[in-house]
C-alpha cells in the first residue's frame, strides 16, 4: 500500500511539474529563436528564424511591437489555454500590435518544410511624444499608423527618391534581388538582400538604387 501510494505521488508530481513547465513562459527576447539583433532607446529588433520542425518555447508578448513576415510558410500556434491553429504566412505582410493591455502567450511550430523568418520589432520609447498627434505621414505609401509609428511601403517605382529620416527608422528589404541604401550626407552605400534590415538615424537622408529589373519591395518603419 505504501509502495502504491508512494508511486502515485511520484506519478502525480511528475505530471503537475511536466505541466508547469509546458506552460512556463519567458520575454519574447529570452526566447532562443527570438534573436535581439539590434537595440536602442527606442526600439529592439529580434530577428526570428524557426527551422521546419522546430517549436518556440512559450513566450510573452508585452510590448508594443512591428511584425513582418520574410517568409511564405506554414505554422502551427498555440496559444496559452487554447488550441492549435494553423496559418500561412505571406512574405511582406506587417502589421502592429499594441500589447500593454492584451499580452500574449504563445508558442510557435514550423509546419513547413521551407524556414520560417519574421522581425518583430519591440517600440520602447517614442521618439518625439509631442508631435504624435500631429505629425502626418511622408509621401511614401502609407501600409498603417497607430500611435507608435508609421509603416510604409517602397516599391521599385520608389527607388532614387529621396527620404529624410524625421525619427528613428528601420528599413527592411523583403522581396527582390539586391538594393543598396544610399545615405546621402556621408555617402554611404550599403547592399541588402532580401531579409536585411538596417537602421537609419533621424535625420539621415537617403534613398535606394537597384540594379535589377523587377518587383523591389522595401517596407519601412518611421518612429513616432
Amino acid at each position: 500500500m505504501i509502495y502504491t501510494f508512494l508511486r502515485a505521488t511520484i506519478i502525480i508530481s511528475i505530471g503537475i511539474l511536466s505541466c508547469s513547465q509546458l506552460f512556463s513562459q519567458v520575454q519574447v527576447r529570452e526566447e532562443p529563436f527570438h534573436k535581439p539583433v539590434f537595440e536602442n532607446e527606442y526600439f529592439r529588433v529580434l530577428d526570428v528564424w524557426i527551422q521546419p520542425g522546430d517549436t518556440s518555447l512559450f513566450h510573452i508578448h508585452t510590448t508594443p511591437s512591428l511584425f513582418l513576415y520574410l517568409s511564405d510558410t506554414k505554422i502551427c500556434v498555440e496559444e496559452k489555454d487554447k488550441p492549435w491553429i494553423t496559418d500561412v504566412t505571406k512574405t511582406g505582410y506587417s502589421w502592429y500590435r499594441a500589447f500593454e493591455t492584451d499580452s500574449v502567450i504563445h508558442r510557435v511550430a514550423n509546419c513547413d518544410t521551407v524556414p520560417l523568418h519574421v522581425t518583430d520589432v519591440e517600440l520602447l520609447s517614442y521618439y518625439n511624444p509631442k508631435t504624435i498627434d500631429t505629425l502626418k505621414p511622408l509621401s511614401q505609401t502609407l501600409l498603417y499608423e497607430n500611435g507608435r509609428a508609421f509603416a510604409y511601403q517602397l516599391t521599385h517605382a520608389d527607388l532614387k527618391r529621396h527620404i529624410t529620416a524625421r525619427g528613428p527608422m528601420v528599413a527592411q528589404f523583403t522581396n527582390g534581388q539586391m538594393v543598396e541604401f544610399h545615405g546621402t550626407g556621408n555617402k554611404e552605400v550599403i547592399k541588402m538582400t532580401p531579409g536585411q534590415y538596417m537602421y537609419v538615424q533621424p535625420g539621415t537622408t537617403f534613398y535606394f538604387t537597384s540594379n535589377y529589373v523587377g518587383d523591389t519591395d522595401i517596407v519601412l518603419y518611421e518612429i513616432k
